[in-house]
C-alpha cells in the first residue's frame, strides 16, 4: 500500500479497487480505472515494487488485490509515518508531496 501511494501517488481508493487483472508486471505497469472525477490511467511500476506486487499476488485467492477497506490501515500507517518524519499529517497530504516533488 505505501508504495502505491508513494511511488504512484495513488490514493487510498484507487487502492482498495485494484485487482489481479490492473497488473501487468511484466511491462511494469498498473491501470487505475477512472472513478469519480478522476480518468484512468496506466502508471510504471517501480522496480523495487515488482516482487513484492508479485508475491503478494500469487497468494491472493480472490481477484481483489485487497479484499478489505484500507481507511484504518491508511490512518495507522501515517501514524507510524509520523513517528518517522512529523511532517507527515495524512495519506493525501502524502500524495500531494509526491505530486509537487514531481513538478
Amino acid at each position: 500500500m505505501l508504495g502505491l501511494m508513494v511511488f504512484q501517488a495513488m490514493k487510498v481508493g484507487e487502492i482498495e479497487r485494484l485487482e489481479k487483472i490492473h497488473f501487468d508486471l511484466q511491462k511494469r505497469t498498473v491501470y487505475i480505472g477512472a472513478a469519480g472525477i478522476g480518468e484512468s490511467r496506466t502508471l510504471k511500476l517501480s522496480s523495487v515494487q515488482i516482487y513484492h506486487l508479485m508475491e503478494h499476488i500469487l497468494k491472493l485467492e480472490s481477484d481483489s488485490l485487497l479484499g478489505y477497506p484500507l481507511q484504518n490501515q491508511a490512518q495507522a500507517l501515517c501514524k507510524q509515518l509520523r513517528e518517522i518524519n512529523p511532517k507527515v499529517r495524512n495519506s493525501t497530504h502524502l500524495r500531494g508531496s509526491r505530486i509537487s516533488y514531481w513538478g
